[in-house]
């Protein structure tokens, strides 16, 4: 058993898939049902940054960036989420694609260009002076689908934050 921390407050959940296909009409040929959860790495990094104009005027800034391993994407984080540490299985947590200095890089590069934006201090670029970097886990909903009129069974996985369906190969 691993212990892992894990986002709270996702905003897609399994039911709310199962509920929707379970009472539409559309979707009347189509059983669906959860089956299990996995979880993806994310890592989450606090940026300090400074903006040099002379040698005796800087502006310091802060600033919060992100790297979902998933989808290996950059992003901006708005707030530090909330997490929950829970044990899990280890078969059920998603190994990692890449480094933490590999993401902080990706992180850092986006979000770079969100800090000029922000502070409107277009002909300075930003110099990291610190960073500290969370790991934190995304719950992936794991789903079959079963299709009556042709017999065939298929698998989804749901993302929990974005609500995206992906279809995957089970081995």
């Amino acid at each position: 058993m691993l212990s892992i921390n894990v986002l709270k407050g996702v905003k897609y959940v399994p039911e709310t898939l199962v509920n929707k296909t379970s009472s539409s009409n559309k979707h009347r040929l189509i059983d669906c049902r959860y089956i299990d959860v996995l979880y993806s790495p994310c890592w989450i990094f606090a940026f300090g940054a400074v903006f040099r104009f002379s040698q005796a005027k800087q502006k310091f800034v802060g600033y919060l960036g992100g790297v979902d391993e998933l989808t290996l994407s950059p992003g901006t984080v708005t707030a530090l989420p909330e997490t929950e540490e829970i044990k899990v299985m280890e078969k059920n947590v998603l190994s990692d694609k890449i480094t933490e200095a590999r993401a902080e890089e990706l992180a850092w590069e986006y979000s770079k260009r969100w800090v000029i934006r922000k502070n409107r201090i277009l002909h300075k670029v930003p110099e990291k002076t610190q960073t500290h970097s969370y790991k934190v886990y995304k719950p992936l909903y794991l789903f079959e689908f079963y299709k009556k009129e042709e017999e065939r069974t298929f698998y989804k996985i749901m993302d929990s934050l974005t609500g995206d369906l992906e279809n995957i190969e089970l081995v």
